[in-house]
């Protein structure tokens, strides 16, 4: 039988969206209270699992404690059935066409932030996974789609996640890409549409932004 939601003082529920305030070196949340990542990192939920498999390990996360979730919107090569989800959606109507986003796909992975939501858990998500600029992520996609339509891209993510408070993008993935500019777009589509979200980059090892 599961047990009682963790309480711990140092966790406390936040109240979303984060925010950095000038001189601090930690996050706060919209009351100023220090918000302490106590994360874990199910990268595949939103293609490996059902909606019922996913409440199952968000309240099992959530009882121990954990308040972040580091998550990709869409997968490459690192799930069964890449890039579809668990339903057979995939990310896009046409394959890697990131002009033709496929609704069905995208209101799953909405479903899954809504129920991390629910539990006070932020999820950190990357929004188009480069890897380290070969098969395992989409670099070369991007680079094909071109600037103009990444930038798109991330209009749409901006207009179809602007509800949800508990999202912190996730840029790049494990990778210096030679060009930079092709994944700052889509950070700059987002920020078209929303800009209360905060935004971060996750870089080759030793990287020093």
């Amino acid at each position: 039988e599961p047990g009682p939601v963790a309480q711990s003082p140092a966790f406390a529920r936040a109240v979303f969206p984060l925010q950095r305030q000038p001189g601090l070196r930690h996050l706060v949340d919209a009351r100023q209270r220090p918000f302490l990542i106590q994360g874990d990192s199910p990268w595949s939920i939103l293609v490996q699992l059902t909606r019922e498999e996913a409440e199952l390990y968000l309240a099992d996360r959530q009882r121990r404690g954990f308040n972040t979730i580091l998550v990709n919107l869409l997968e490459h090569k690192y799930s069964a059935d890449s890039p579809r989800n668990r339903y057979g959606h995939a990310p896009f109507r046409v394959a890697d066409d990131y002009g033709t986003p496929n609704s069905d796909y995208f209101d799953h992975a909405a479903w899954v932030v809504r129920a991390a939501a629910d539990k006070g858990i932020l999820v950190l998500l990357a929004v188009t996974y480069i890897g380290c600029c070969g098969e395992d992520g989409w670099y070369a996609q991007m680079l094909a789609n071109g600037p103009a339509r990444m930038r798109e891209y991330g209009r749409f993510l901006g207009r179809r996640f602007r509800e949800f408070d508990n999202i912190m993008w996730v840029h790049g993935g494990d990778a210096n890409p030679l060009d930079q500019g092709i994944v700052r777009e889509v950070a700059l589509g987002i920020r078209d549409v929303d800009t209360v979200k905060l935004h971060t980059a996750h870089t080759a090892p030793g990287f020093q932004a």
